[in-house]
């Protein structure tokens, strides 16, 4: 329990990401996600890290001694959350993103990517390819139907277009790399003998021969992306029950960052294709639930969440496995317990049993009524944040003694490939409302110390942060022993330290159906 606690308090919010999650036993080895198409990124257009991978490796930004972690893990290896399955609501996961491939066990990391928040729907309507060879789309003829027609017998087939400027501004809203956000990407959309499929002009060439079908994630875990610098997709198909028309396509992305951020804490296995640099359960697998509008400053509703949390309750049902929910949220709440997605969360954790949530404590603090909802529900398990002492104003030095030391190991090992800033989760593409503050130097210096755990000499100051959840449910993944007592008391609510503002709008009304 002593170590729980520990854990609880110290809560990373780093301009650098990683990984985090739970643990039981071990999955059967699988291959990584398929590519339906792949366009390798433009070096000249992908900007650099904020610190490299190797460095921040080195330099503990993914603060596993902090918080117990590495103590915990060496004296139970086999508790790194293999055989737990953990649900991120978030923002999104981009699949391909190194470290959330295979898990520590070499199964696959992703088993799911569901869109419950509406923002990648595409709008299909009934369209007929003509006698020679191409479709219209949105009053555009484009050529290679007849690709499309060697997979189907269907003589309907339906049409959208995926356009870039509902994503929001650049750069976000651009998500093919190019420098702008008007782009639209006609999409096809034809039942296969396998099921639908979508094909979209992912090079806006006005040709349909040289695109791959994209078929429903849990078909075979296929991604497409984009122009230069991709922005990986995956497609979500339902078909009405006794329906013969369209299905409904969802096109899930994260063009924040944050939710793949989160997961990166909570189960990350060597990120950056750095081995070693991993998140505190790298066993665990992943399902990725979108519950955030991105385009709208992360905004969710009831419904979104609600349906999310139930299709992952079914998921791990299914399959026979121990369920954690994260929820990186944190929503401005003057009345704790008392908001409505607080007793849609405890009505839920009460009729399930063996689920575990956490949920931040939010960005809000310290003082009376800053624990932000759903948090503040009596059954979640609330999480606050520390900063590990590495964010504080003694950072830049010991950056600069890390990085000598990665040149000097350049020459005894082979450099591992460094991402994009984005994939860092730093806050340039990291804005959602719902996310957390990034931390400065300047603010760091305002921050009380506080002594947690084995923070070293720099010790830990106290923070905020909606990521704050993700080490929490990793913690209680790993630790998992079967239902929690319904005979406990409510757990403390712990206030966090002041942060930037944040607040998520959550509004009533509908969600996207699984």
């Amino acid at each position: 329990m002593r170590l729980l606690l520990a854990y609880l308090l110290a809560i990373v919010v780093a301009a650098a990401c990683a990984a985090t999650k739970p643990a039981t036993s071990a999955p059967s080895p699988a291959a990584p996600p398929a590519t339906a198409r792949a366009t390798a990124p433009d070096a000249s257009r992908t900007p650099d890290p904020a610190v490299e991978p190797p460095v921040a490796y080195m330099l503990g930004l993914m603060p596993l001694k902090s918080t117990g972690v590495d103590v915990f893990r060496a004296a139970r290896p086999t508790y790194d959350g293999r055989g737990v399955l953990m649900a991120i609501l978030d923002s999104g996961i981009d699949p391909n993103a190194p470290g959330l491939i295979v898990t520590s066990t070499g199964g696959p990391k992703i088993l799911d990517l569901r869109d419950f928040s509406g923002e990648g729907r595409i709008a299909l309507t009934p369209v007929v390819p003509e006698a020679d060879g191409r479709v219209r789309i949105n009053g555009v003829l484009l050529t290679g139907a007849a690709r499309i027609g060697r997979l189907t017998a269907a003589t309907t087939w339906y049409a959208g277009v995926f356009r870039e400027l509902p994503l929001g501004p650049l750069p976000a809203g651009d998500v093919n790399g190019n420098g702008e956000n008007t782009d639209a990407f006609p999409v096809v959309v034809v039942k296969a003998t396998d099921g639908w499929v979508a094909f979209l002009d992912t090079n806006l060439d006005g040709s349909f021969e040289d695109e791959m079908p994209l078929h429903d994630y849990r078909q075979g875990r296929e991604t497409i992306a984009l122009g230069t610098r991709p922005l990986t997709l995956v497609a979500n198909f339902v078909e009405p029950a006794g329906s013969t028309g369209a299905p409904t396509l969802d096109l899930f992305f994260d063009t924040s960052a944050h939710g793949t951020h989160v997961a990166g804490i909570a189960a990350g296995h060597d990120l950056f294709n750095v081995a070693g640099f991993d998140g505190v359960a790298p066993g665990a697998q992943l399902i990725g639930l979108k519950i955030a509008n991105n385009a709208r400053g992360g905004v969710s509703v009831h419904a979104s969440m609600w349906r999310a949390m139930d299709y992952a309750a079914r998921f791990a049902q299914q399959r026979n496995l121990p369920l954690v929910l994260n929820l990186s949220f944190g929503v401005g709440n003057e009345h704790e317990g008392r908001a409505v997605m607080d007793s849609l969360v405890d009505a839920f954790l009460a009729s399930h049993e063996g689920v575990v949530m956490a949920i931040s404590a939010g960005n809000d603090g310290p003082g009376l009524s800053t624990m932000g909802f759903p948090g503040s529900a009596d059954l979640a398990l609330s999480v606050g944040a520390t900063y590990p002492g590495v964010f504080t104003s003694r950072c830049p030095r010991v950056v600069q003694l890390a990085r000598g030391r990665a040149r000097e190991a350049r020459h005894r090992h082979a450099r591992p490939r460094v991402l994009r800033r984005a994939s860092l989760g730093d806050g340039r593409r990291d804005q959602g409302r719902h996310q957390h503050g990034v931390p400065t130097r300047r603010r760091a210096r305002r921050l009380p110390r506080i002594g947690v755990g084995a923070g070293g000499a720099a010790g830990q100051c106290c923070g905020s942060g909606t990521s704050a959840a993700s080490v929490g449910s990793a913690v209680r993944g790993r630790d998992h022993r079967g239902p929690r007592r319904r005979d406990a008391q409510p757990r403390s609510r712990l206030p966090v330290a002041q942060g930037r503002a944040s607040r998520l709008r959550v509004r009533g009304g509908g969600g996207v159906p699984p």
